[in-house]
């Protein structure tokens, strides 16, 4: 803006000038007319003959007006420049302030999530139960091959040997094997629950994308479990918002079908996009 303002004066120096020519001009004229000539009578043929000077003088003042409001309307476009280009830098760093804040916002989403992945790991670690010889995912898979297959089976017996009401018979033998063993892996559902419900609440734009890094995590007997818990009591707030986002989140996309007790009458139990199909 400076820079073009002395650009400006560069351009029109005569406009400064000029005027100061014809002024200094006046008053030489004036000291002429005050010291030279005496009698009034030769001031007013002075003057007359200089009639023509006095009509140029006017036009050019006019001419200086007019060029003064040129170089105003100049200015304030330099200044409308000016403000515009302040504008579109202040825009340019909210922008980049914005994709600081959400960066910021991701990381510490980020440093949540996998600080609640780790413990979900050590919880899997630590995993032990009563007949196990194998601690972690090993017990995990000794409860679900095991002990939750037998009370399934015992529950199958129990109604005639019938896989027509498979839902009667997984809510009835889960709610035998977890009168045994929800001491051991209660809090394994709800940490797994509270993590998927972290990044559903977040504000990530890919969502999908962790709760993968979620799945990933899990073998197919943690799958198992995950499967006839949130069935065996739907009504309860955490298995029914549970089975939710796993229908949403698509948690049983690979899901081996064949570890399944009764998968023909189970797996119409959850919607079609809990598998990664479409409704």
């Amino acid at each position: 803006m400076a820079e073009e303002k002395k650009n400006l004066l560069k351009e029109y120096w005569w406009v400064l000038v000029v005027p100061a020519f014809v002024f200094a001009t006046f008053i030489a004229y004036w000291l002429i007319v005050r010291w030279w000539v005496v009698s009034i009578e030769e001031r007013g043929q002075f003057g007359d003959a200089f009639g023509a000077f006095n009509a140029l003088v006017s036009a050019f003042a006019f001419t200086c007006l007019v060029v003064a409001i040129f170089l105003q309307k100049k200015e304030l476009k330099l200044q409308r420049e000016e403000l515009t280009a302040t504008r579109e830098v202040l825009g340019k760093q909210h922008e980049q302030f914005a994709l600081q804040t959400d960066s910021m916002k991701k990381q510490a989403f980020e440093n949540t999530f996998f600080q609640l992945l780790n413990l979900h790991n050590e919880i899997v670690n630590a995993a032990s139960a009563l007949g196990a010889t194998e601690k972690g995912r090993g017990c995990l898979d000794y409860l679900y091959n095991d002990r939750l297959r037998g009370y399934h089976s015992s529950a199958n017996n129990t109604f005639g040997g019938s896989d027509s009401d498979a839902l009667k018979i997984i809510k009835a033998g889960y709610n035998d094997f977890n009168e045994v063993y929800q001491a051991r892996i209660g809090h394994y559902f709800r940490n797994l629950y509270n993590i998927i419900k972290f990044v559903k609440n977040s504000e990530v734009s890919d969502k999908r994308l962790y709760t993968n890094v979620i799945r990933a995590q899990l073998s197919s007997s943690e799958m198992g479990l995950l499967f006839y818990s949130c069935l065996w009591y739907e009504n309860r707030y955490m298995s029914s918002k549970f089975k939710k986002m796993i229908e949403e989140f698509s948690l049983f996309e690979g899901l081996p079908i064949d570890i399944l007790f009764n998968r023909n009458d189970e797996m119409v139990l959850y919607a079609p996009s809990a598998y990664g199909k479409p409704e």
